[in-house]
């Protein structure tokens, strides 16, 4: 199963495509470079009634998650 359908089956996303994770590294330094471009809507985290006021416990479980599908991504490609 892949990450981002795993993602999908928990309910964070409704669609199998939330963004894309671009992986680049430097050999010489041995960094990592991730970049994640993340499409969400930011109408499920602010209210239209009140702007001003966001809902941050949706928004930390939603980052949550995304951390978690970059973390074993991550894993799987350096492990193997």
């Amino acid at each position: 199963m892949s990450i981002t359908w795993a993602v999908v089956k928990g309910g964070y996303i409704t669609q199998p495509d939330p963004g894309i994770i671009l992986v680049d590294g430097d050999i010489s330094s041995q960094y990592i470079y991730v970049e994640v471009g993340l499409l969400w809507d930011i109408n499920d985290y602010v209210d239209p009634q009140d702007p001003y006021k966001a809902n941050y416990a949706k928004l930390t479980q939603h980052i949550g998650a995304t951390v978690h599908a970059l973390r074993k991504y991550l894993n799987g490609r350096l492990s193997g």
